[in-house]
């Protein structure tokens, strides 16, 4: 779990500074939601393996995989509801 959650802050940090560095949400989205369903398709082989150092890594993968969408994905909102203010559409959000 310690695993899960200190690659989601690596994953959470890196995810939005390459989004600003292109300016493209769509393939970033795209991409990270792909690893995200690899990464969970391995998290059944692992399971039924039982070996631990996998299922930390298989972990650490996920994590770095999810907490970024969840971030560019607030942030792509933001930007479609452009007219609206910032505060207005993170409240709807």
């Amino acid at each position: 779990m310690i695993a899960m959650i200190i690659f989601s802050i690596c994953g959470a940090l890196i995810g939005p500074k390459i989004v600003k560095q292109n300016g493209r949400y769509k393939p970033f989205l795209t991409e990270f939601t792909i690893g995200f369903l690899i990464s969970n398709g391995i998290s059944i082989f692992v399971l039924k393996s039982e070996k631990s150092w996998a299922l930390y890594a298989v972990l650490g993968s996920l994590g770095f995989f999810i907490a970024p969408c969840l971030t560019v994905g607030i942030e792509l909102a933001c930007e479609i509801g452009y007219p609206v203010g910032e505060a207005y559409s993170n409240g709807m959000i």
